[in-house]
This record gives structure tokens, sequence and C-alpha cells, in this order.
């Protein structure tokens, strides 16, 4: 049976890909990761001196790595390299998305720049903002040996809802083996690094719902959730707490490793 995940009607629903696309700014690097036989996907790595932590970031829907560029000098505040991944069909990149090749080709994407993530030996996270929890979920879940923490930005734990949303019918439409392939709260039961998760607390296309059954259901001793005031899902990064408690988490990551 053809799961509903798969079929093309559902992804036409779900993916908004934007071909948007920049020169690598001064400081960054562009790489194009091969993930299947004729497919690569486009990585853009920015690192600094002096960064304690090095954070891949899986985006949201309707964004590409290019969008992430300016974000670069708050995550340089928060002591971090950021490594950005494209998805199938956004920005300069081949190919169909579709939800299962969005968590096939995170694990790939981890897997191949472990080399240039962990080559100066800071600790990393992997990150999913929105439709990038998704993936950032499937590589934590993974039990990648390499990986020190999660961050969960606007992430969706609703599969129910989310398929809803684009609507199908829950209930006849989403089959166990579904849920055992994507349901995000049975992947973060799964997790046991270190995990934060952010939210925007009048987040009104992802409820905050999402982000307090996230945490609950996470299985990592070493976990918070931060509901950003007055903050929805795309201006979350505004909130006063969102960079204080992003570096805050990034830097305990630091000390449990000396």
């Amino acid at each position: 049976m053809t799961s509903v995940f798969d079929l093309i009607a559902f992804s036409a629903r779900l993916f908004h890909p934007s071909d948007h696309d920049t020169f690598a700014p001064p400081g960054a690097r562009d790489l194009m990761l091969p993930v299947d036989p004729g497919t690569v996907l486009h990585v853009r790595i920015h690192e600094h001196v002096g960064a304690t932590s090095t954070v891949l970031l899986f985006h949201g829907n309707g964004e590409v790595v290019a969008d992430f560029d300016g974000f670069v000098r708050w995550y340089r505040e928060a002591g971090a390299n950021l490594a950005v991944a494209e998805y199938r069909g956004y920005g300069r990149c081949d190919g169909m998305p579709s939800l299962r090749a969005c968590l096939h080709d995170a694990v790939h994407v981890l897997r191949a720049l472990q080399p240039e993530l962990r080559r100066t030996g800071v600790p990393l996270a992997v990150m999913g903002r929105s439709l990038g929890s998704f993936s950032a979920l499937e590589v934590a879940a993974s039990g990648e040996p390499l990986l020190d923490a999660l961050v969960i930005e606007s992430g969706i734990g609703d599969l129910d809802g989310f398929a809803s949303r684009r609507g199908y019918d829950a209930a006849r439409d989403v089959t166990e083996q579904d849920r055992e392939d994507f349901c995000p709260l049975r992947k973060v039961r799964k997790v046991v690094v270190p995990t934060l998760v952010l939210h925007g607390a009048q987040d009104d296309i992802v409820d905050p719902e999402n982000a307090r059954r996230l945490y609950e259901a996470c299985g990592s001793r070493d976990k918070q959730l931060v509901l950003v005031p007055e903050r929805g899902h795309n201006d979350i990064f505004l909130g006063q707490p969102y960079w204080p408690s992003l570096a805050g988490f990034l830097r305990k990551l630091e000390v449990g490793l000396e």
C-alpha cells in the first residue's frame, strides 16, 4: 500500500520550493553533497575563529540556504558555526521534494558532513525549523554517535494534524507504518542527546501545543522548552528569549564535553 506521505498530491500540497540562490558570502563555503545517484544537495557552511559549537540547520518550508546568510552574525554571537542544508527541488538542488526524501537525505547529509563539521572538535547540534524539524528528528533519533544535541524550532509534533491540513483524513489515510516512519512524537522518544524546544507562543501556523507535546515526549534527560512570548511562526527569532536561550544551551554543550 502506498503511503499517503509518498503521494505526489500530498507533496504538492506540502512543499513550496523556492529557487532563490546567492553566491556564498565572505567567510562561507558552498558544498554539493551526493545523497543518491544523480542527486546532490546544497549545503552552505559559515565558520568563524573561536566558535565553541556548530549548528547544522534544516530550514523551514519556502526557505532556502541563502535566507540564512543574514542570521550568521547572531549565530556567531551565540558562539556557533552555522551549516544550512537544502532540500531536493529547493535553491540550486535538483529533484522533487518528498517527506520521505527529506528524512533519507538528512541522515546522509550529516554523515557526509561529519569530517567538515567535526574537524574543529567543537560540539555539533542538529537544528530543525518548522518542516525541518522532521529532518532534525530523523537525525537525532537515528543515534548518530557524533551528534551532541538537538534544537527544534517551531516544530511539528502532531502527525494527524499535519496530514489533515493537506486535506487527508488521518484516521483513514495514515497507517501504523506511516506513524512508525514519520511520527515526530515517536522519533523524539528515541532522542537521548540534550534537547532545546523553541516555539512562538503566538504561533498561528504550528500551534504551540506541538512544542509542548514534543518536549513531554522527548526521551532526553536534559531537555528545555522555551515559549517565546508575543511571537509567531516567522518572527520567533525577534523575541527576547530566543537568542539567549539558544546561546545558553550551546554553551552548556561545551561545558559537558570538557
